[in-house]
């Protein structure tokens, strides 16, 4: 049932419109974060290359934590789904296994976000070609970049943030409880960053930091700008 219940829901989420605006949208500012300066995610990149290792890797974890409200939409909402035309409680009723209803819809909303996440990828590894972007700051592709910032930061935040709502929204059957749950937890992550401006308290800021960002931040901020192009 399983498998049933994945392939339902994945075609149902890749007819989505919104699937595809989504991707768009994320796709377009990871596109112009790469060949402009006039977009900035994740602060300025100073002077080095627009496609440094670095540069890539905190462009990912950058838009992975945007992804909270992506994952609300594809995973909690396809768990709450039945619930909001109220058929939950007949196809419960029936011998299927829960856990295969929500491994289901939970994998099937997992791939439509990597599906997004593929899209941003894309329009970052393009953006850097446009024959406006400078081409004295564009270096060499940087394969292992893009491979360690999806399977380090973004599969495991996806997954993170994923099983989060996805337990909020099987145990509220409320979607605006839901919005509210990530909403409060976007205000205490700010919150703990708050500690990173005290030296004192930077070690804690980073082991709050579910998304890896802050120990990234920690571990690159004294590289030199030929360091940063190249490791």
């Amino acid at each position: 049932m399983l498998r049933e219940f994945f392939k339902f829901d994945l075609v149902y989420q890749l007819r989505q419109p919104l699937l595809w605006v989504c991707a768009l949208v994320l796709g377009a500012l990871a596109f112009g974060a790469t060949s402009s300066d006039a977009v900035q995610i994740g602060g300025a990149i100073g002077n080095v290359n627009r496609n440094a290792p670095v540069v890539v890797v905190n462009l990912l974890g950058a838009l992975s934590i945007l992804s909270m409200f992506v994952v609300t939409i594809f995973i909690a909402g396809a768990v709450l789904r039945d619930s909001e035309v109220g058929i939950s409680d007949m196809l419960f009723a029936t011998p299927m296994r829960k856990l295969d209803y929500l491994a289901g819809r939970f994998g099937a909303g997992l791939v439509a976000c990597l599906f997004i996440f593929g899209v941003i990828a894309i329009g970052m590894m393009i953006g850097p070609f446009m024959p406006w972007a400078d081409a004295q700051r564009m270096g060499p592709f940087p394969a292992a970049a893009y491979l360690w910032g999806l399977g380090v930061l973004v599969i495991p935040n996806l997954l993170f943030i994923g099983a989060l709502l996805m337990l909020l929204a099987a145990s509220t059957r409320s979607m605006m409880l839901v919005y509210v749950g990530v909403m409060a937890f976007f205000v205490l992550w700010i919150i703990a960053g708050r500690f990173a401006t005290d030296l004192d308290n930077e070690l804690l800021s980073t082991l709050t930091d579910p998304f890896g960002i802050r120990a990234l931040s920690r571990a690159t901020r004294y590289y030199s700008a030929a360091e940063t192009n190249t490791r």
